[in-house]
């Protein structure tokens, strides 16, 4: 028996079907309870948001799949959708990031509520987390701005974030902020809201007060592969609470030396998405 079961692991080897060819990933921190991943044997690889902010990879074998990532949906808007083939190779590290760099909303008072914009999918080679080594993003979705009503968020991108609505009452000339681009980052919006930038979202700008005690800050910009920019602030100036402006959408990006027929957009549908990429859904990144 000895002899034969040497014979059996010496022909299995012969032939490539030791079982470390079947691990296509060591995954920190583990997912299911396990630390390597095969595709073939474990299913999708589904890292969720809601989770872990961040995943280390390191592929066990070079090879290419499907990679689809849904960035962060806020309270008025959704986060963009990207997808394609990455080729991954034998013994590099990959680094996962979601829920990150989406902007923070302006300060609010009394009543009204503020909201952040939200955080990119993305997946970088190795563990320096740069636009120089992002591989595959999709954006956040921009924080919406609150007084008596909403403005809302832009969407997460795609080539281009979607831009904040400009405050429906505004006394103080608020706009919303614009969408990320694949050159730059979104404009802040009038009252306050801050530009956007590589991998962040802006401010949202504070509210305003006049003697009367609640104003809503802007809301955030959406992370991506450039942020959008914050929203305008609200004020309250004594004849009702007038609403801030919402804060643009991140884009995202697609990096051709790593993926084949990839394309990037706003939200769309797809299996194993769960509640990712919808109206308050966290990101999330699926490999298949």
């Amino acid at each position: 028996m000895p002899i034969l079961g040497t014979l059996s692991s010496l022909s299995a080897k012969a032939f490539g079907f030791t079982s470390a060819s079947l691990i296509d990933f060591t995954v920190t921190p583990s997912v299911s309870g396990l630390t390597e991943w095969s595709l073939s044997s474990n299913g999708a690889l589904i890292l969720d948001g809601g989770t872990s902010t961040t995943y280390t990879l390191v592929a066990q074998r070079t090879f290419s799949t499907t990679v689809k990532m849904w960035g962060q949906g806020r309270s008025t808007n959704t986060g963009g959708y990207s997808n394609g083939t990455v080729n991954f190779t034998n013994g590099t590290t990959y680094t996962i990031k979601m829920n990150t760099g989406g902007g923070s909303a302006g300060t609010s008072y009394g009543w009204v509520g503020r909201e952040d914009g939200g955080g990119y999918a993305g997946l970088f080679i190795t563990s320096s987390i740069t636009q120089g080594n992002a591989i595959m993003m999709a954006g956040g979705a921009g924080g919406g701005g609150f007084g008596h009503g909403t403005a809302p968020g832009g969407t997460g991108g795609g080539p281009s974030g979607g831009n904040g609505t400009n405050s429906p009452d505004t006394q103080i000339g608020s706009t919303g902020g614009s969408g990320g681009t694949q050159g730059g980052g979104g404009g802040g919006g009038n009252a306050g809201g801050s530009p956007g930038s590589a991998l962040q979202g802006g401010t949202g700008g504070n509210g305003q007060l006049g003697g009367y005690p609640n104003a809503g800050g802007g809301g955030g910009g959406g992370a991506g592969y450039y942020g959008g920019g914050g929203g305008g602030g609200g004020n309250d100036f004594g004849s009702g609470t007038r609403n801030a402006s919402g804060g643009g959408g991140g884009s995202g990006y697609i990096n051709g030396t790593y993926v084949t027929g990839g394309s990037t957009g706003p939200y769309q549908d797809a299996p194993n998405r769960g509640s990712s990429g919808q109206i308050n859904g966290p990101a999330r990144v699926v490999i298949e």
